[in-house]
């Protein structure tokens, strides 16, 4: 072979890794300006990895895009996996305000979900995030039905339910404030990831500093505070009979254990939504991701190719 020959190869070698899928699933990281009709504007921090089919990921309370760790790679083979903090969670922007409840954060994600111009999306939601992925759905396919193609919803409170005596404690006047100002924010992660993680491997050291950065803001203390208030203050009832609205293909994903959003919640909205089949997950308490990523992961890439 003639060397211009051979450097010619060479570079029509390089240029086509370069395009590969595996060189595009790298990740790229932005700040997304987000603003609701009538509400202020957020900047939410977004990650982006792959190509293809758009999977939205949504986390759940004290959670990030850190929570999907062990889901992105694998996924992003196939798809475009789109990771984001909700408001005061992560990296996200933490306003000292009361607009943390499910709904609010609903209105961020099918504003963002409009300005990136997404369409036939597999939407995904952990435990609070599941709740604001099932009233975003609900939002989108008022005016929208296209935007939303399936729904993954992960130990998702979507009923009227007692909170957890770590989180009734948030809903207590002044003092919660002070005690998560007074204790150092390793401890409080170590001890929320300890009472939901169980059943499998305990979380690491590096998980809980990981999920512990947004506690040392005081913003992201103000956000775990206002976001479980408006949990407790909810009207779930009020949802209940819209469900049935739901035409997309759902997965449930539940752990069997779990005792902060009991297996009969997640029987209750497989039979409730329109089009949903439930998997469940033995050795999991509340975060599948965290206690059977492997389980999991087989799960959503089952549910991306339904």
């Amino acid at each position: 072979m003639k060397r211009s020959t051979f450097w010619g190869v060479g570079v029509l070698a390089f240029v086509y890794i370069l395009l590969s899928p595996k060189a595009r699933a790298e990740t790229v990281a932005y700040e997304a300006t987000v603003t609701p009709p009538g509400a202020t504007s957020v900047r939410l921090h977004v990650e982006e990895h792959g190509n293809g089919p758009p999977l939205l990921f949504v986390h759940g309370l004290g959670g990030s895009t850190y929570t999907w760790r062990h889901m992105v790679g694998p996924l992003a083979q196939r798809n475009r996996v789109i990771t984001l903090d909700l408001k005061g969670f992560g990296r996200s922007e933490k306003p000292l305000d009361h607009a943390y409840g499910p709904h609010d954060q609903a209105r961020l994600i099918a504003t963002f979900i409009r300005d990136r111009r997404l369409t036939g999306v597999t939407l995904v939601g952990h435990s609070f995030g599941g709740s604001v992925a099932l009233l975003t759905t609900l939002d989108l396919n008022r005016t929208e039905p296209w935007r939303i193609r399936r729904l993954v919803l992960m130990n998702t409170p979507a009923f009227p339910q007692a909170l957890p005596n770590t989180q009734h404690l948030l809903t207590l006047p002044v003092l919660p404030y002070v005690a998560l100002a007074l204790m150092p924010a390793i401890l409080t992660t170590r001890s929320a990831l300890t009472s939901v993680h169980r059943e499998a491997a305990p979380a690491t050291d590096y998980d809980a500093i990981r999920y512990a950065e947004p506690l040392y803001e005081t913003g992201g203390r103000h956000a775990l505070i206002a976001t479980t208030r408006a949990i407790a203050t909810m009207d779930g009832n009020a949802l209940v009979p819209h469900y049935r609205r739901i035409h997309q293909p759902t997965t449930l994903i539940w752990c069997r254990q779990d005792p902060t959003v009991p297996l009969a919640n997640g029987e209750r909205l497989r039979d409730t939504l329109r089009h949903a089949r439930l998997a469940v997950l033995d050795h999991c308490d509340h975060m599948p991701t965290e206690e059977q990523p492997r389980a999991t992961l087989a799960l959503l890439r089952e549910a991306t190719r339904r």
